[in-house]
């Protein structure tokens, strides 16, 4: 006698189905009406919510090698302002030749992240410059990728 380990049952005793009933039952499974899948929007904050003004802080990580590293010392701003979930960073370079100030603005998506392009302080704009980052309730931080600079920043809601 065949014994199925699993089940303990005999193979003999256990029943067939036959062909044409698999079919039919698939079949008339098939034919049922959809089932109604209820869901709810994830709970995110409008990009609004984040508007405000944020005390910020700004420090240079990064100075392309054919200039001196001083070149990319800034003050930063000492506010960034947020006004319908936008915002732009102005850097000013006061050591840099011709004191140039690349200005950057992001927008803010509803998760709090945000990302934007910037120009090289001449006005131009380019996609390897660009500001990005997250605000996590009341807090904000970010990245300035320039065209010879790199900083990171950060700000609290004042």
């Amino acid at each position: 006698m065949n014994v199925n380990r699993a089940t303990g049952y005999s193979l003999a005793a256990m029943p067939r189905v036959g062909l044409c009933t698999m079919v039919l039952a698939l079949m008339t499974a098939g034919c049922a009406a959809p089932v109604a899948v209820q869901y709810s929007e994830p709970a995110t904050a409008p990009a609004t919510a984040f508007d405000g003004s944020y005390r910020s802080g700004i420090l240079p990580t990064y100075a392309s090698e054919d200039i001196p590293y001083s070149w990319c010392d800034t003050p930063g701003q000492l506010f960034i302002t947020v006004a319908n979930g936008q915002f732009t960073y102005a850097v000013q370079h006061p050591y840099f030749p011709g004191n140039v100030t690349p200005v950057f603005a992001a927008a803010i998506a509803q998760d709090g992240s945000f990302v934007g392009p910037g120009d090289d302080g001449t006005g131009h704009v380019f996609p390897w410059l660009r500001i990005y980052g997250q605000v996590h309730g009341t807090h904000m931080e970010g990245t300035i990728e320039g065209a010879k600079c790199k900083y990171v920043f950060i700000g609290d809601r004042t």
